[in-house]
């Protein structure tokens, strides 16, 4: 586990960071060292003169993007992964940092494509994962069972993959897989609070709703600052007639997120009867 563990850490440091191994220019070099240091303005300077440098340009391109996805601006940071790639289509992670983009926008057709010529360049369980998670989310839930399944067979402890199986079981109604994997994904991470909000789920849509509670209860303790598994916890609440405690779950939630209209909607509701 120690090993497959530590194969997870060093593959999501090379998605984001694609050129961190190949990075010999002295701009680069003093880039990265400003990224590491939080310093993104600094780091951004460094990149842009490391264009200069032939050499130098797909790996500067490729951290250019990773700094603008970081700062939430999805447009440039597609832009820089697209110039990075038109010098050099090879690099896997690359297209996976682009997919990924493209997911954020919802863009599931665009993701695949990545995604698949991902696939092409390396044998490495993430892209399997990839594909799963994009097609859960398109709603081709018999395609991502064939990704999800795959990984959870061949690569034991990966615990993404363990949730959206369960997830997808879920949507396919068969409830007692999706309980199944999404408990094995709290078993390989007991801190990966979208693992109970979903087994919250489950229970609630089964009438297990103690056992909803519970689930979502975990989730608040996990990461208090979420607003959403205060949502949840407020919901199983008043499914349990809880109305006070269903209150002082919803006051946590706009606490946390003052504009999620659909929390106001509800509490003023309650507060009127």
């Amino acid at each position: 586990m120690k090993k497959l563990s530590q194969l997870l850490i060093i593959s999501f440091l090379v998605v984001s960071l694609t050129s961190v191994a190949l990075a010999v220019g002295s701009d680069i070099k003093a880039g990265l060292t400003y990224y590491n240091q939080g310093k993104l303005t600094k780091a951004k300077t460094r990149f842009k003169g490391a264009l200069k440098s032939p050499g130098d340009k797909i790996e500067a391109y490729s951290n250019l993007g990773l700094i603008a996805k970081e700062e939430g601006n999805i447009d440039n940071a597609i832009k820089y992964y697209r110039k990075a790639l038109s010098l050099d289509g090879s690099l896997a992670a690359n297209h996976i940092s682009l997919g990924d983009l493209y997911l954020s926008n919802d863009n599931y057709e665009a993701a695949i494509t990545e995604y698949i010529i991902a696939d092409g360049l390396t044998s490495h369980f993430i892209t399997d994962q990839k594909l799963g998670i994009v097609n859960y989310k398109q709603g081709n839930y018999e395609k991502a069972l064939e990704y999800l399944e795959n990984v959870v067979k061949d690569y034991k402890g990966v615990y993404p993959s363990s949730y959206y199986l369960g997830a997808t079981y879920r949507k396919l109604g068969k409830n007692h897989k999706a309980e199944k994997y999404l408990k094995e994904a709290i078993q390989l991470n007991p801190t990966y609070v979208r693992a109970y909000l979903g087994l919250g789920d489950l229970y609630m849509d089964t009438g297990q709703k103690i056992l909803g509670l519970k689930s979502y209860k975990k989730a608040t303790k996990i990461n208090p600052t979420y607003y959403m598994s205060h949502f949840k916890l407020a919901y199983a609440y008043m499914e349990l007639n809880r109305v006070e405690q269903a209150k002082d779950s919803l006051e946590k939630t706009l606490h946390l997120k003052a504009n999620f209209t659909k929390a106001r909607e509800i509490l003023n509701k309650l507060k009127s009867m």
